[in-house]
């Protein structure tokens, strides 16, 4: 398949992570050239770069509104990796 610029694809409702995330992947014309070297824009592609100090911080406060493992990926790995989130921070059950 040739690529002519940087363009997004949404893939169909095949696997069941996919659909659940939202997934929206992005094909490159030449895919061994670094994101970082790349400097074609995309709308509504964003990068967020989030400090490693604040990253406990930011998971529990998206868990609270329900964003988890748990709902992103709706299967048992995702059920244990976060009741395993849950036990191991202590940050879920915080008041």
């Amino acid at each position: 398949m040739e690529v002519a610029e940087v363009s997004l694809f949404r893939p169909r409702a095949v696997v069941p992570r996919i659909v659940r995330q939202g997934g929206v992947f992005t094909l490159h014309p030449d895919p061994t050239v670094s994101l970082d070297a790349d400097q074609t824009q995309i709308d509504g592609i964003l990068r967020v770069v989030i400090p490693k100090d604040n990253r406990q911080t930011l998971l529990a406060q998206l868990a609270f509104y329900g964003i988890n493992s748990a709902t992103l990926f709706p299967d048992l790995d995702g059920l244990s990796a976060f009741v395993n989130w849950c036990v191991s921070s202590g940050e879920y059950f915080k008041d």
